[in-house]
């Protein structure tokens, strides 16, 4: 405002062969000065307070308590001292120094309001256990810590930000059928502290407990850029939208068609580049295809599910569910398909059995040199309704593999 005054004035004293410098320096430079300022504000409002240390005497208060409170706590009167002591150097500034434009005024206050209500809930999710009157004693403290504020920010009514710190105390007594809505809506709160709202719910069941908790583990691998990679690929093609969607509705079979669909054209490639046959085998690539339509796809759905699901509560989860899958999972489906081919071409068991014999332990080997640091990315980023995809796009070069393997001799 005080540049848009002197402007007049400016033009007067400058020469017309220099007015574009003026013009250039208005336009470019005074027009952004005000977007400036919140970066500063956020500066003084970051150093008003020592937020930590109020986080710190909230996580130590008790909140697993069985009386009914009257009195608020501490934390409540430091915060409140400390921000009057703001207040009173913000006057003095203003009244001695240098006038305090009311846009100013009230930038730096939301700010400072913002970060203390953040504090608070932030303190709130460190609880480690939190009973019914824990969370009226909440209550209590939020309420009285705003009628102080009012006091002493006369001029904004009602204060900003304070639905972020009700919001959470009051999903507290949310009942179970509507928690999981309010977890899903809620993404202003991060997922440590919907985490902790969770934990500390006691009249969940453990089943929606271990449910809520495994959504939003997904929806924090669903930031990672391994994910973000990941979907952003998928989401190029409206083809893989579609597949998305029809996995939703048919995750099995979804599952399957992809998974055989994969081995099918891993063979394909084997034939074509690897083994540089000029008439492909039909045959081979049906047999191929077949395995990871009927038993492949339908067995990873379910594997992965199952371990997702026993390893819920585990600590180190990607990494236990990498070795039981390879373990397990490894040698059980890679056996099977040699089993299968040599089978399912008409050969006799003894001839199976050998084929087995010969060819499992190096297809091993080659699994274990790839698979474990695959399995642990897919398990530590990747969802679990979209691991079996993952898979099948690495599996392509898998399939090309075993396809050359196990091309009869």
């Amino acid at each position: 405002e005080q540049f848009d005054f002197l402007l007049p004035y400016l033009n007067q004293l400058i020469p017309d062969d220099k007015r574009s410098f003026l013009t250039q320096f208005y336009s470019q430079t005074i027009q952004v000065t005000h977007e400036l300022r919140i970066p500063i504000y956020h500066n003084v409002s970051a150093n008003v307070i020592d937020y930590m240390s109020i986080a710190l005497m909230i996580s130590k208060v008790n909140w697993d308590i069985h009386d009914i409170m009257t009195q608020h706590n501490v934390y409540v009167d430091v915060l409140v001292k400390e921000l009057q002591i703001f207040r009173t150097k913000f006057d003095d500034i203003n009244e001695q120094l240098l006038p305090i434009p009311k846009a100013v005024y009230i930038t730096v206050w939301d700010q400072i309001l913002d970060k203390c209500f953040y504090t608070l809930v932030e303190g709130y999710a460190n609880a480690k256990r939190c009973s019914n009157e824990g969370r009226a004693l909440m209550q209590l403290d939020f309420q009285q810590l705003l009628r102080k504020l009012e006091k002493i920010i006369i001029d904004m009514k009602p204060l900003p930000h304070k639905e972020f710190v009700e919001n959470y105390i009051k999903a507290y007594y949310l009942p179970e059928q509507s928690i999981e809505q309010w977890i899903r809506d809620n993404t202003v709160y991060t997922t440590r502290q919907r985490n902790a709202l969770i934990s500390m719910m006691t009249h969940l069941s453990k089943r929606t407990r271990m449910r809520l908790g495994q959504f939003l583990d997904d929806h924090e691998r669903s930031r990672t850029p391994v994910y973000c990679l990941v979907i952003t690929v998928i989401e190029m093609a409206s083809a893989l939208k579609a597949y998305n969607r029809f996995l939703h509705k048919y995750p099995t079979l979804a599952m399957s068609l992809t998974t055989g669909t994969t081995m099918g054209l891993g063979n394909i490639i084997s034939q074509k580049v690897i083994e540089k046959k000029e008439n492909i085998d039909w045959g081979r690539i049906t047999r191929f295809a077949a395995y990871g339509y009927i038993f492949s796809g339908p067995f990873l759905r379910f594997w992965y599910f199952g371990l997702d699901k026993y390893f819920a509560a585990a600590k180190l989860k990607p990494v236990k569910m990498m070795i039981v899958d390879q373990m397990i999972g490894a040698p059980l489906l890679n056996g099977a398909l040699v089993a299968y081919l040599p089978w399912s071409n008409g050969k006799s068991w003894q001839e199976t059995k050998a084929t087995v014999r010969k060819d499992l332990p190096s297809i091993l080997k080659a699994n274990y040199a790839v698979w474990p640091a695959i399995q642990l990315t897919n398990f530590y980023f990747i969802p679990v309704q979209h691991r079996v995809l993952f898979v099948n796009l690495v599996s392509l070069f898998w399939s090309t593999f075993l396809g050359f393997k196990t091309q009869p001799k």
